[in-house]
């Protein structure tokens, strides 16, 4: 379902055409009070034991895109602070987020109604295993895939 290859996002840009680098206000403005997915890298800060941090990172994330009129839909957010707010065991979240199959199935009914998939610029999202496979996802849908600040190889 989620199996798009190694990791190339120039490929991904030139051969989707639905890819947009650093989008302008024209496009934002398409997706102005509409519900997008915003893929974020969140298993690598795990790993490390920086929750905490992913979680921050996104949310700062997240307010940016509410400030552009876009509504976005966090996986990295609802998941992993609903798990912190239980006081749930932060090692039991550690061993599922290594499972990108995991991410993959809870993620999926949030991508499906959004009109688009946004990835901000944090620190990580290119080597991001599970923001490709989103991205990917939304661009073999020919749907479009909306890459903010730093979009560098």
């Amino acid at each position: 379902m989620f199996d798009h290859g190694p990791i190339d996002w120039a490929a991904l840009q030139a051969t989707s055409g639905t890819v947009y680098r650093d989008p302008g206000p024209d496009v934002i403005e398409i997706f102005r009070g509409r519900q997008v997915y915003m893929a974020t890298p969140v298993t690598q800060y795990i790993d490390r034991g920086e929750a905490g941090i992913a979680i921050q990172l996104a949310a700062e994330a997240e307010a940016h895109l509410l400030s552009l009129g876009l509504s976005p839909v966090s996986p990295a957010i609802l998941t992993v602070t609903a798990v912190m707010a239980r006081g749930d065991d932060v090692i039991g979240l550690q061993l599922q987020a290594m499972d990108h199959g995991w991410w993959m199935r809870r993620c999926l009914p949030w991508m499906e109604p959004s009109a688009a998939c946004v990835v901000p610029a944090i620190r990580g999202w290119q080597a991001s295993l599970g923001v490709w496979q989103e991205a990917s996802w939304f661009a073999a849908r020919r749907r479009p895939v909306l890459l903010f600040g730093d979009t560098g190889p």
